[in-house]
């Protein structure tokens, strides 16, 4: 069998290596061991978090990739035309762009996949990952990777800063209907298993053609999810500028807090990532179990827990009916999420009335595609309920925002963002067709008790009452006083 151009040129490389002793220059090749094209399966832990199928839940149809979307990874690249035409157009663009000899980009380029590909491997969770050879993994890594991060730069504003001549690919400026063709780029990039591990991304966001496009862009902060989620996971990291100057100083530096904090969670890909952004750092005393063992016995309790009617109850008030109740709803702090949501009531705390204290809900075009792939994503990954936490969060603002009143309110408190009145107000239809018909989580489980055992504090009723009472009392002396006055002035 003849041996493919990808071996050729590993095997070219390798012989270039042992003759003059000394790697080409820039790419990282020194000390490296060779490599077979066949690469046998690796035993390496895996992480929890990782790339998968999509599975289907009960009763429910199982979402698929359509033919015009773009196909990432190896999960789904067998099922329909894998796209190579475009992924090498991609690649020789990039290679076309970069500062070094393309013999040069392509050696980096390997060499950086060999030192991150058996993580890389081991993000995926089907073993098919593993039947692919070397230099077949990481040629898949670095064409759909390339594709992958050009689609998120577009999606981001980038089109000029990519280089591409007008009218010469799906990246052409003259090229007709882009708002649909982002719109179903969006809709792969995030579909559950068509993903990139971040690790390759964020290795390919450090090559030169990639920091070239990089800073020559202006990349200001979106104001979408989906948009925030690919600037704060991929782009935010690989910039070495600071932040815009447009954006006010003490938002910038929450903004670059919370993206570090993403970081340090490391992420196994795009969805896992967004998921983390919208739960936010996890509550004061809370573990993260990593072993997948610990989910099995989770669905054994938490059928125990459904047993004694210990699944969440639901909030009996919308909003609108809360705040008529006397309480009051604000935005937390930018870097929390709805592991942050929280209820007080106390006096003692500077607050003379009671507050639910919410993370911003940001609405866009992309809203309900966006938040249907990680209730998916939740499912896929096997978590049990109580570690669906998007979808619980979804369950309980469904139950909060039912009408365009409630919307209105929400936003009036700036607890829902978005640019367009629209978006907002279609919001409780989103949320309806969204949320779970059931859900466990301790912390919204805690607040929603507490929001039901409030009840107004005497002192309030008395007050009102003395209100009316002093009201009355001032009426009551100026009706008085007035004739005297209008008498003494006739006089």
């Amino acid at each position: 069998m003849e041996p493919s151009s990808i071996t050729k040129w590993e095997d070219y490389t390798h012989q270039m290596g042992l003759k003059f002793g000394a790697k080409i220059h820039g790419s990282g090749m020194e000390n490296e061991p060779r490599e077979t094209d066949a690469t046998p399966l690796i035993d390496t832990k895996r992480p929890r978090h990782r790339i998968c199928k999509l599975r289907g839940t009960s009763g429910k149809e199982i979402p698929k990739l359509e033919k015009s979307h773009l196909r990432f990874g190896p999960l789904y690249c067998n099922e329909e035309s894998s796209d190579s035409s475009l992924k090498d157009e991609a690649w020789r663009h990039l290679l076309k762009n970069s500062p070094d000899r393309a013999a040069v980009t392509i050696e980096i380029h390997l060499s950086e996949m060999r030192k991150i590909e058996k993580e890389a491997r081991a993000t995926y969770e089907d073993r098919l990952v593993d039947l692919l050879s070397g230099p077949e993994f990481r040629w898949m890594m670095i064409k759909d990777g390339c594709l992958f991060l050009q689609l998120v730069l577009y999606v981001l504003g980038g089109a000029q800063q990519l280089g591409y001549p007008p009218g010469r690919s799906i990246f052409g400026p003259e090229k007709n209907n882009k708002y649909n063709d982002i719109e179903k780029w969006i809709e792969a990039i995030f579909f559950v298993g068509n993903q990139i591990p971040l690790i390759v991304l964020k290795e390919l966001m450090k090559q030169s053609y990639f920091r070239n496009v990089i800073g020559k862009g202006e990349w200001e902060l979106p104001s979408d999810l989906c948009r925030i989620a690919l600037y704060e996971l991929l782009l935010l990291p690989a910039r070495e500028t600071h932040p815009p100057r447009t954006l006010p100083q003490r938002f910038s530096k929450k903004v670059f807090a919370r993206a570090n904090w993403l970081q340090k969670q490391q992420p196994s890909d795009l969805l896992h990532g967004l998921q983390l952004l919208i739960l936010g750092p996890k509550c004061e005393g809370e573990e993260e179990e990593e072993e997948e063992e610990k989910d099995l016995e989770g669905q054994h309790e938490l059928s125990n827990l459904q047993d004694a009617a210990n699944i969440d109850d639901k909030i009996s008030s919308s909003a609108t009916e809360l705040r008529k109740a006397g309480i009051h709803f604000r935005p937390l702090s930018c870097g929390n999420g709805s592991r942050g949501i929280y209820f007080t009531k106390s006096v003692w705390s500077c607050k003379a009335y009671p507050i639910l204290y919410l993370p911003p809900f940001l609405v866009g075009d992309d809203t309900e595609l966006i938040f249907q792939n990680l209730t998916h994503y939740e499912i896929s990954q096997k978590l049990d309920k109580r570690k669906q936490e998007v979808s619980a969060y979804l369950l309980f603002m469904s139950e909060l925002i039912r009408t365009p009143d409630d919307a209105k309110l929400f936003d009036s408190n700036g607890i829902i963002q978005g640019d367009y009145l629209k978006h907002k107000l279609k919001l409780p239809g989103i949320l309806r067709r969204l949320a779970p018909e059931e859900s466990y989580n301790q912390n919204l489980r805690h607040v929603k008790l507490q929001i039901s055992d409030y009840s107004p504090p005497l002192w309030r009723k008395y007050w009102q009452i003395a209100s009316i009472a002093l009201i009355v009392t001032v009426l009551q002396t100026v009706y008085t006083i007035l004739p005297y006055y209008k008498k003494k002035g006739s006089s």
